[in-house]
């Protein structure tokens, strides 16, 4: 018993990794939209429109977003205790 409950322990994070992963790939695409757009990626007062734009929880659970500078950014998520993955707008580099 104490196995099939660690088993679906890891099967619910795996998914809200995954969702997670999947949320902020679409959050990105969504600051580059704006950016194109507007010339500059969003602030954070107006990142919480593209939030509600892609039925996303604006919240400490992530994916969070960090602006940097007008140029830059991060946006970032747990996947699991003490690991998470990142996207780095100045690499353009995925780390999941």
């Amino acid at each position: 018993m104490k196995h099939l409950l660690a088993i679906a322990f890891v099967c619910v994070l795996t998914t809200c990794s995954d969702k997670k992963a999947e949320d902020a790939e679409a959050l990105v695409i969504s600051i580059e939209q704006f950016r194109d757009q507007n010339g500059v990626i969003p602030t954070d007062s107006e990142i919480r429109q593209l939030y509600e734009r892609l039925d996303i929880e604006y919240s400490e659970s992530c994916p969070c977003y960090q602006y940097i500078d007008e140029n830059e950014y991060k946006v970032y998520w747990g996947k699991s205790l003490g690991e998470s993955g990142y996207y780095d707008s100045r690499t353009t580099e995925w780390r999941k």
